[in-house]
C-alpha cells in the first residue's frame, strides 16, 4: 500500500536539508499568516472590539444617567452632606492633631 502523501527524495535525504526545509517552510507559513492577519483579520477584529466598546459605553452611560436621575429625586440629601462635612472637618482639623 502506498502512502497518500509521499515526500520527494531530496526531502528524505540528509538531516541538514530537512532542517533547512523546515525553517524555510516555517518562515513562509508565518509570512502568509502575518499577511492574512494584517489584511483581513485585524480590521475585522478592530471593528468588533470598537462596536463592543461602543455598546458597553452606551449601556454604562444609560445606567449612570439612571443613577444620577434617581439621586436627584432623593429628598434625603442630608445623608450625603454629613460625610462631606466630616471629611472637610477632618481635613482641616487633622493636621492640628499631628502637631
Amino acid at each position: 500500500m502506498t502512502p497518500l502523501l509521499s515526500l520527494p527524495p531530496w526531502l528524505t535525504g540528509s538531516r541538514a536539508i530537512r532542517g533547512l526545509f523546515a525553517v524555510t517552510a516555517t518562515i513562509f507559513l508565518g509570512a502568509i499568516g502575518s499577511g492574512l492577519w494584517q489584511v483581513a483579520l485585524q480590521p475585522a477584529y478592530q471593528r468588533v472590539v470598537s462596536a463592543s466598546l461602543s455598546f458597553l459605553a452606551s449601556v454604562f452611560n444609560g445606567y449612570a444617567d439612571y443613577l444620577y436621575s434617581g439621586i436627584s429625586l432623593d429628598p434625603n440629601t442630608g445623608l450625603v452632606i454629613m460625610p462631606f462635612n466630616f471629611f472637610v472637618l477632618a481635613s482641616i482639623s487633622g493636621p492640628w492633631f499631628l502637631i
